[in-house]
């Protein structure tokens, strides 16, 4: 496999572990994603409202700023290879909210005029 073709494997695998914890009610407040959701398994457009983005990364920020409560020392010692281990058991999580969350600022970039 090449790098590109790595890549590319590399995002879908991440995607479908994500969909996986949302499935599972793995992601804490999962509900309040289910547009995000709906659309990344496809069964919607990215035609968000403002309002529904807003929700949804007020959301997103709430439970990042949760768990960097939790675990205050999560960003000293940065493994390299998976920069969330430092939230110990909640890397998972951390890592599809920071995820989601950044993803949501670019739909509201995105909508600027």
């Amino acid at each position: 496999m090449n790098e590109v073709d790595k890549y590319f494997w590399e995002q879908d695998e991440f995607r479908k572990q994500m969909i996986d914890a949302y499935k599972q009610q793995r992601i804490p407040q999962w509900f309040a994603f289910h547009s995000y959701f709906e659309w990344k398994m496809g069964n919607r457009g990215c035609d968000f409202t403002t309002r529904e983005i807003m929700s949804m990364r007020n959301t997103s920020s709430r439970l990042i700023d949760y768990y960097d409560a939790k675990h205050p020392d999560a960003w000293e010692n940065i493994n390299p290879e998976n920069p969330y281990l430092g939230y110990g058991e909640d890397w998972e999580v951390v890592r599809f909210l920071m995820f989601i969350n950044e993803e949501l600022v670019n739909f509201l970039i995105l909508r600027v005029p």
